[in-house]
Parts: structure tokens; C-alpha cells; sequence
């Protein structure tokens, strides 16, 4: 009788392992997956920051380039944001 209640024991704690396992290997995929993510999003923002100082570096040098005195400063324009780059906002559904 012993004997029985043993194997059953160990057939169901067998199944209890499976099940945990299974689980933490579905939470790390999910883990490896957002650190994907986060690694992406690291990536562009770099990018931006490169595009967003060269396009600094160009206004700098235009601004030098027109005229170094106030009156050439003054009649400067700024240089308008092209509106096909500007991140659309977003929806929630």
C-alpha cells in the first residue's frame, strides 16, 4: 500500500516540475524578448541623437556662413522642422 502511495506521489510531483519549468522558460523567452526590445529602442535613440547633432552642426555653420554681425543674425529665419520626420502621436485603441 505504501508502495502505491509513493509512485502516485512522485507521478504527480514529476508533473508539478514539469509544469514549473515550463513556466520559467516561457517568463525567461518573455524576459529575452523585452531586453530585445530595449536594445532596439537603445540603438534609434542613439541614431536620433547623431541625426539631431549633425542637424545642429549644419545650423551652426549656416548661421556663420550668412553673416557674423547682429543685423545678418536678426534677419536670420530658423530652420522649420520637416513635418514628414515628426513622430506621428500615439493612438490607444
Amino acid at each position: 500500500m505504501q508502495f502505491v502511495v509513493i509512485i502516485v506521489f512522485l507521478a504527480l510531483a514529476s508533473n508539478v516540475i514539469k509544469v514549473i519549468v515550463k513556466n520559467k522558460n516561457k517568463r525567461l523567452e518573455i524576459e529575452h524578448s523585452i531586453l530585445k526590445d530595449e536594445i532596439k529602442l537603445e540603438e534609434m535613440k542613439q541614431k536620433n541623437y547623431i541625426l539631431e547633432t549633425e542637424k545642429l552642426r549644419l545650423e551652426l555653420k549656416q548661421v556663420q556662413g550668412i553673416s557674423s554681425t547682429k543685423d545678418g543674425l536678426l534677419n536670420l529665419k530658423p530652420i522649420e522642422p520637416d513635418p514628414q520626420l515628426e513622430p506621428n502621436p500615439i493612438q490607444f485603441k
